[in-house]
């Protein structure tokens, strides 16, 4: 190779090894620099997978929520600032969804969420970083009856390098919950029903599934005394059509009146549990996975003194967003018309509330920034049963696409 060339090759290797290690919004301004960086940051499927596996490697990923709220629209909330919730941290989003408003967050996955609007008909996964949207064509349930609730789920199976959504539904015949599974591969870009799916009732006060370790988890009801198991989704990765949901030992525990699953950041799975005679919300976590003997209890927060809500079931109208293992926990308090931050600073509980204060919130979801978006599983010949939209401002510019407010 002569002279000229190599150090070319060499400069443009250290320039990527450099760009491999910024933070997204930097990366998005820079791709107005030239068509090639555009072409290297944005539209490189591998840049942007290696970008995001350095950032998880070395624990620099952004963690952010995305809010949609009747009168402002779609926001990103930095969720680590100090300040939590002023102008500095908040992004105002400019929309694709012809009704911003009317969205629900059905998941989150390596910087994606899959967004529906209004009904299933129409599903899209969109990266809120870049802008970059895929439309989903949903073929409807089977059933004719009145479907009673949902579950859904979203997640990336690494064995066959696949992204996966999980919808579901139930139908009351007499005293029998019917339930249809229907589970949509990326890369394959077809839909599949799980056939005969297990007769669980699932908990429905969180309907998204919990993701950890590659597997969507539920609570499932037992019986009339509410007793509850974790169902373990694990087969879904597989797409096979006699997947079942496998049980997931919960940690032993007195009487509960309220349980609610979720994921520490790190991808552990935790508990959430609230007891009558127990004024306090005490989170739990699975430090091993699948082993019943790695539960363990983590911390607690009194609801009157910590939290600063009224003697009553704070889980009815509480759901969390966000938690750590340190002991950060970002929630929806009462109504949708605030998020609150609890989080312990030398041992010390400090709370601190977000606006828009009487503004309801629609939804909130927890994102990690990516520039990762789903180009390579896209191939035209399968019969236009999806597309995908990217605002010229996110592929010529990204940066415009995020107007910082306070900024």
């Amino acid at each position: 190779m002569p002279v000229k060339k190599f150090k070319q090759h060499i400069l443009e290797e250290m320039t990527l090894r450099i760009l491999h290690r910024l933070p997204v919004k930097s990366l998005i301004r820079f791709s107005c620099v030239s068509k090639q960086w555009l072409s290297t940051i944005i539209r490189d499927p591998e840049f942007a997978k290696t970008h995001y596996k350095l950032a998880g490697e070395q624990q620099t990923l952004s963690h952010r929520l995305l809010v949609s709220t009747q009168t402002f629209g779609l926001e990103s909330i930095d969720l680590e600032t100090r300040s939590f919730g002023d102008n500095s941290g908040v992004r105002r989003l400019s929309s694709p969804f012809n009704e911003p408003g009317h969205l629900r967050f059905l998941g989150s996955c390596n910087g994606l969420v899959f967004v529906c609007q209004g009904s299933y008909e129409n599903m899209s996964i969109w990266n809120p970083s870049t802008g970059f949207l895929h439309n989903l064509h949903f073929p409807g349930f089977l059933s004719q009856g009145e479907l009673t609730f949902s579950n859904h789920g979203f997640g990336y199976v690494s064995a066959t390098d696949d992204y996966k959504v999980l919808v579901a539904c139930y139908e009351r015949e007499g005293d029998e919950v019917i339930g249809e599974y229907l589970v949509y591969s990326l890369r394959g870009n077809a839909w599949a029903a799980i056939e005969d799916p297990p007769p669980y009732y699932l908990k429905t006060g969180y309907t998204q599934g919990a993701l950890s370790n590659e597997a969507l988890h539920w609570l499932d009801l037992l019986d009339e005394q509410h007793r509850q198991r974790i169902l373990a989704d694990e087969e879904v990765g597989e797409l096979e059509e006699d997947a079942e949901l496998s049980d997931l030992e919960m940690m032993d525990m007195d009487q509960r009146y309220w349980i609610h699953i979720g994921v520490f950041l790190g991808g552990s799975l935790c508990l959430w549990l609230w007891t009558a005679d127990k004024m306090y919300i005490e989170f739990c976590v699975m430090k091993e996975y699948g082993v019943h003997e790695s539960w363990t209890k983590l911390f607690k927060y009194s609801v009157a003194d910590d939290l600063g809500l009224p003697d009553i079931n704070p889980l009815r109208g509480l759901k969390t967003v966000f938690h750590t293992e340190s002991g950060t926990v970002v929630a929806i308090c009462y109504d949708k018309i605030e998020l609150i931050r609890i989080e312990k600073l030398e041992n010390v509980v400090v709370t601190s509330s977000r606006y828009p204060a009487g503004e309801v919130l629609e939804e909130v979801v927890q994102y990690d920034e990516s520039l990762l978006s789903l180009i390579e599983y896209e191939n035209p010949t399968q019969g236009g049963n999806e597309e995908r939209h990217s605002t010229q401002n996110n592929e010529e510019g990204a940066s415009t696409k995020n107007n910082e407010e306070g900024a």
